[in-house]
């Protein structure tokens, strides 16, 4: 089951990343797990740190792994860009405003469409994939759906957070 998880973790990645404006079509990128440096991102809670795989989140497109430990909650908040998760290990809590939660086990994808709030939580420790096709910014909201600051979100939320600067992309692999 894990294989296959995988297996379509990859081909989802290969597909988005060929459909994606990219360099020169002779271009490639490979980061292996030794290469992906996972950091905390700006106004995220820290239970939850990301390797940037493709990409620069701050400028456009990108595609990001976030490992979150249990208990991670990323309350209620919305984001410019269309977003794509993919579970890759463990299982995780979405739930889109209005709708009844849904569980995400291993393997699950959901498509978030631009400014759709939503609220997402590992219970246990999990690993994910977040696609995003443009700059990948937070917008936190309160149960009305009005605009709040992170640092009054992640509180209510239990989590303290420090903004950081977004990490960056790992080195290229160096072309054979």
């Amino acid at each position: 089951m894990r294989r296959i998880a995988w297996t379509t973790a990859l081909l989802l990645l290969s597909t988005l990343a060929v459909s994606q404006s990219q360099p020169a079509a002779s271009e490639h990128r490979i980061v292996t797990p030794a290469e992906q440096k996972f950091a905390p991102f700006p106004n995220i809670p820290e239970c939850a740190k990301g390797a940037v795989l493709h990409g620069d989140p701050t400028q456009g497109a990108s595609t990001i792994l976030v490992k979150s430990t249990g208990a991670c909650t990323i309350p209620s908040h919305w984001h410019t860009a269309n977003e794509q998760v993919m579970i890759a290990t463990g299982s995780a809590r979405l739930e889109m405003k209005g709708e009844a939660a849904k569980r995400l086990t291993t393997g699950a994808y959901a498509y978030l469409p631009s400014k759709h709030a939503h609220a997402f939580s590992c219970p246990m420790a999990c690993s994910y994939f977040i696609m995003a096709d443009d700059k990948f910014d937070i917008h936190y909201v309160d149960e009305g759906g009005n605009e709040i600051p992170p640092d009054q979100a992640l509180a209510k939320a239990g989590h303290a957070k420090k903004p950081k600067a977004m990490p960056k992309v790992a080195a290229p692999t160096p072309k054979l």
